[in-house]
């Protein structure tokens, strides 16, 4: 992949399924669930039933054993056995599932999964296999509690570079220059290193270089630098501050307006929306904000999609379950560095520190996340350079990078020479919004 005096495809030469130490990529677990040999289906109108497929074309399913569990927030409820019996080759059955009530806790989903594993070991596939699976999710809910603000007095401090609004615990500072949310800290202990703030860009992928996205879709990357901070309004009351804050973007004619409702405890609802014009701009690479938090909020959980990379069009292999893991360990190391480090259906997201304290991103409903442990930047196609970034060459530096988005465009793959992601996974130019609560992760 450098620069060796020879014509070379680049990372098209080492852009396979599998790494060199064959060690899988995360598109080899999405290739293994689209082709599995057994699919799942639930049967309308019918309590605790699920038809199931054969698709071999000579093998019986009498050579799998079936099992189902039910998980919520990260643990299991309930599990057993599921008879199947005989299923010839192209035949379906449909089978009853012994799943026991639930009584719904506030808030939680309940998802019940079926995983068909080998029941015999062959010379290239050992017992107990997991060769196809399928998850569900329940229709039992319980209505959810709203995030529990403290009980402090919050007080507001302005001047002419920042409104700063505290209760004793939590510190929440605002720039009157830029109208961003630029400092929360906890106990006096900062968290953000840098401004939350839109972000619509994301590193060039090797399919976005194949159809030239970094050129074609430029305008959304460095929108910010002409943003214009046009109007910032506080408002009072006993338990609440809200700010809103509208900006012009001139770069892709738009007006962004965000609203941030603070309550005590440093709990911060925030919505934001993008109204765009009547022109025709580039589809978006993403629409979100970012941070920077300092680099001892590495420990990251979520409730989402894991517990490898996914995208919106690559996320049917990740199971929605509770994940826990370093900052860095969220990155994957592509033959070129380029886009990664992402979650997708994300309920909600905590990344804290070795004790625990940190911040919390919960989605209304949900929420994209992406997570480095280095600046994106990093990451940035140069065609001109000597030489490319190689993903295993990226080290750790003293921040941790938070994209909290609405959504982020598919990664495509169809070809690698002009394709573009389908559709229904472009973010085409138009008004977008969404919303999302910040609060303390306390252990």
């Amino acid at each position: 992949m450098g620069n060796v005096g020879l014509t070379s495809d680049t990372s098209y030469c080492a852009d396979g399924l599998f790494a060199a130490d064959r060690t899988p990529h995360p598109q080899a677990f999405e290739l293994k669930k689209v082709i599995q040999p057994v699919d799942f289906e639930a049967v309308t109108f019918s309590a605790n039933s699920v038809r199931i497929t054969n698709r071999l074309d000579f093998t019986d399913l009498d050579q799998f054993s079936f099992r189902w569990f039910i998980r919520s927030n990260g643990k299991n409820i309930a599990e057993g056995e599921l008879p199947v019996g005989s299923i010839a080759p192209h035949q379906r059955k449909v089978v009853a599932l012994p799943v026991p009530a639930i009584k719904p806790m506030p808030g939680a989903e309940y998802f019940l999964t079926i995983v068909a594993s080998t029941r015999y070991a062959t010379p290239a596939v050992p017992a107990g296999h997991p060769a196809a699976w399928e998850q569900f999710l329940l229709p039992v809910h319980a209505a959810a509690a709203t995030v529990q603000a403290g009980t402090n007095t919050l007080t507001v401090q302005e001047d002419q570079q920042q409104v700063k609004i505290s209760d004793g615990d939590a510190e929440i500072i605002f720039s009157r220059q830029t109208g961003w949310l630029s400092a929360y800290a906890w106990k006096q202990a900062p968290i953000m290193q840098s401004a939350l703030e839109p972000h619509f860009w994301r590193a060039a992928t090797d399919n976005d270089i194949g159809n030239s996205q970094q050129m074609r879709c430029a305008v959304w990357k460095d929108v910010l630098q002409t943003a214009r901070l046009d109007s910032m309004r506080i408002g009072k009351s006993d338990r609440q501050v809200t700010v809103r804050t509208w900006h012009s973007l001139p770069a892709v004619k738009a007006v962004y307006i965000a609203e941030y409702a603070i309550q005590p405890g440093g709990v911060i609802n925030i919505t934001v929306a993008m109204k765009t014009g009547r022109e025709r701009l580039p589809e978006l690479p993403r629409f979100g904000m970012r941070m920077r938090l300092h680099g001892a909020f590495d420990e990251v959980t979520w409730l989402g999609r894991g517990p490898f990379d996914n995208y919106a069009d690559r996320n049917t292999a990740a199971a929605v379950d509770v994940y826990r893991m370093k900052a860095d360990r969220l990155f994957h190391p592509y033959p070129r560095a380029q886009e990664s480090g992402y979650r997708t259906d994300v309920r909600w997201m905590t990344l804290a520190n070795a004790s625990g304290v940190g911040l919390t991103a919960t989605g209304s409903p949900l929420i994209s996340t992406g997570v480095l442990h280095f600046d994106m930047d990093r990451l940035e196609f140069d065609r001109h350079a000597k030489e490319n970034n190689h993903g295993g060459s990226m080290v750790n530096e003293d921040l941790v990078w938070w994209n909290i988005d609405y959504k982020q465009m598919g990664v495509g793959g169809d070809n690698s020479w002009g394709a573009t992601p389908h559709a229904a996974y472009i973010l085409p130019y138009r008004d977008y919004g969404y919303s999302f609560t910040l609060n303390p992760a306390l252990k």
